[in-house]
């Protein structure tokens, strides 16, 4: 698994929780053309906030699943886990762990 950084996830056990929210931040104005500056780990992706639409979302589920190799379905696909880019980075987080 690689970070956006280029950073291999599984081998780097220097690898920070906030190092990955920062990736998520990272990865959101990438993939969807948002100033970095309109973004905190608060920010709301799907109602208020960034006001995600589904096609916007499946592009980020994507490229979430491509940089970091896992994959997000079932459970994790839950609407609770894309509220903010705070719950989005503990999913990825947890998901990481877990692969």
């Amino acid at each position: 698994m690689v970070c956006s950084r280029g950073r291999k996830l599984c081998d780097d056990s220097k690898y920070r929780h906030a190092d990955l929210g920062n990736d998520i931040v990272l990865i959101i104005t990438e993939t969807l053309k948002v100033n970095p500056s309109s973004l905190s780990a608060g920010t709301k992706l799907i109602e208020g906030g960034l006001a995600l639409g589904s096609l916007q979302l499946i592009e980020l589920i994507v490229e979430i699943e491509r940089r970091f190799g896992i994959s997000l379905d079932g459970e994790l696909l839950a609407i609770e886990n894309f509220n903010t880019v705070r719950t989005l980075s503990d999913t990825v987080a947890r998901t990481v762990r877990a692969q």
